[in-house]
């Protein structure tokens, strides 16, 4: 999709949990029916898949409500969901003509927006979410204990009793997100889901029911280059070379997607 490098966006900061939080390994030990994951290190760190997920889906989750129509929801007219219009992709690729498929990439009534900023079968991803990794030392992670409840019942479910490893609220991770090509509708719905984390309205990994995993972002930077020229000064001087967005600048892109 993407033949030309044209700008990049660099997005900085910290996640400080406000709860303790769990996201699992898919392992226990003689502790914990289930740890959380850990780097190499045996450190708990955010896989970036984990926020990358939660990001959409709060973005979608509002862009709904504001007529953008995410496919996920609502637009079934978008080509991730609807199989006549990847039936149509297909063909288009087959006859190799790529003023069609540039006709079809480029066409909103094909490709919803949040796909459009995220990705889809058929169009790359302006964003990459990196894993986050711890920013200071932790006390010891703690244990959970529940009991599984009976949704007919509204009771304890019998021999359902349960427990997982949680990283204390108070721990930061690094947080980074980079963006390529990104116009000004893709700013304004990824500035969407970056205020509800700086305004602390945020929750990663499970049991969310159960009050975990809080969060909010924190110290957010943000710094990019726009166009030939910022990229010859990015590619000399790397981020020296780079300006910089004030958050207030970011978040008034998002008039565009409510005006």
């Amino acid at each position: 999709m993407f033949e030309k490098l044209q700008s990049r966006y660099i997005f900085r900061g910290e996640i400080v949990l406000e709860k303790e939080f769990h996201i699992g390994s898919g392992k226990g030990d003689a502790r914990t029916d289930a740890l959380v994951v850990k780097d190499f290190s045996n450190r708990p760190y955010i896989p970036g898949s984990s926020l990358r997920g939660v990001l959409r889906s709060t973005i979608e989750r509002i862009a709904s409500s504001i007529g953008k129509n995410p496919c996920m929801l609502v637009n079934k007219g978008c080509v991730t969901n609807s199989g006549e219009l990847q039936e149509e992709f297909k063909k288009i690729l087959k006859d190799k003509d790529k003023t069609d498929i540039e006709s079809f990439l480029n066409d909103d009534s094909k490709i919803c927006p949040v796909c459009r900023l995220f990705g889809s079968t058929v169009i790359a991803s302006r964003i990459r979410v990196t894993d986050l990794y711890l920013k200071n030392d932790i006390k010891l992670t703690a244990v959970r204990h529940g009991v599984a409840i009976n949704r007919d019942t509204e009771t304890s479910q019998d021999k359902a009793k349960f427990d997982f490893e949680t990283v204390p609220a108070q721990t930061r991770f690094d947080f980074e997100i980079i963006g390529e090509n990104l116009d000004d509708n893709n700013l304004a719905l990824l500035a969407i889901g970056i205020q509800e984390m700086v305004d602390g309205d945020f929750w990663l990994g499970g049991n969310t029911a159960r009050g975990l995993g809080k969060c909010k972002l924190a110290g957010l930077k943000i710094k990019y280059f726009n166009g030939s020229e910022g990229l010859r000064q990015y590619l000399v001087s790397r981020e020296d070379g780079l300006d910089e967005m004030s958050k207030e600048d970011f978040f008034n892109k998002i008039s565009i997607v409510v005006a």
